[in-house]
């Protein structure tokens, strides 16, 4: 062993090279590999192969991080963005051009000003997917079922409490929401509300009640403590309370098997999220509308 160390010496005295050498070269060595990593991933991307080609993108995103290179990563990022334009997920891809973006100002790259366009391009097509979507829920007929669909809680859950969690009002009582004891600390907060007169509170408890009924296919009580929370949301002139309350509504009907009422609730949440203005909400209730389809 210590006649090898020797003989790296000596090779590094024959050589004469220096430590910066020898940086410069590794450096060099991984720009190579980020470039290959790089045009893999557009060979997939190119190939309609858009889980290989993130891969290959997200391997050199944490090559380009690991060098330092904020150009590079934030082309990385950009073309990820790419992938997911590609597959139709707009609002991930947004994701990842906006923070290519971020970057780009930065580092004053020549590109901001090209990224800056692209995102509004992109913002366009989410726009008329949307407006093509609306479109599709108001028109949407579907036939009675025979039986009851069963509602897919895995993928369902998440939805519904993001949805329930865009109500303003909720966000005070969100710490009940994990807890085993969840309905109980959720009915008392509603008396406590209730004594004192106040109905933005009783409107956002009833909602999370209506939600956990909803989630546990307690659905006699799910729709009591909804048509409740639509009622003091509606009296209190809360748009965005009432959609919300009919989004949850519109699933609870689709578990029940009343397919015209989940078009009629969901169509109504839908315009009043688009009369006030909340993108997010809107994109949300269509989010959760195609999921309960999507079996």
């Amino acid at each position: 062993m210590f006649i090898q160390i020797l003989g790296v010496f000596d090779i590094l005295k024959k050589k004469e090279m220096s430590l910066q050498y020898y940086l410069q070269r590794l450096y060099e060595i991984q720009e190579e590999e980020l470039d290959v990593l790089i045009s893999i991933g557009a060979y997939y991307l190119q190939e309609d192969n858009f889980e290989d080609s993130l891969n290959y993108f997200e391997k050199a995103l944490r090559m380009a991080i690991d060098m330092d290179d904020e150009e590079m990563e934030a082309f990385i990022l950009d073309s990820i963005g790419d992938v997911y334009l590609n597959s139709r997920n707009i609002d991930k891809a947004l994701e990842y051009y906006k923070e290519a973006m971020r970057i780009y100002f930065s580092i004053k790259s020549p590109l901001k000003d090209e990224i800056k366009e692209k995102i509004k391009e992109v913002k366009k097509i989410k726009e008329a997917i949307d407006i093509t979507e609306i479109s599709q829920i108001k028109e949407r007929k579907v036939p009675e079922p025979e039986e009851p669909p069963e509602l897919n809680l895995e993928k369902l859950n998440s939805k519904l409490d993001f949805v329930v969690n865009m109500v303003d009002s909720t966000s005070i009582y969100s710490s009940y929401s994990n807890d085993k004891e969840a309905v109980s600390h959720l009915k008392d907060a509603f008396r406590i509300s209730r004594d004192i007169g106040d109905e933005a509170g009783e409107a956002a408890l009833l909602l999370m009640l209506g939600n956990i009924a909803l989630k546990q296919k307690e659905y006699t009580d799910a729709k009591k403590y909804l048509e409740d929370s639509k009622t003091f949301f509606r009296r209190l002139g809360d748009e965005k309370g009432t959609g919300v309350t009919m989004v949850l509504l519109g699933t609870l009907n689709f578990a029940l098997g009343d397919m015209q009422e989940v078009s009629d609730n969901f169509r109504n949440a839908v315009e009043k999220f688009q009369k006030i203005g909340n993108k997010d909400a809107e994109s949300a209730a269509i989010d959760l509308l195609n999921t309960l389809y999507e079996d």
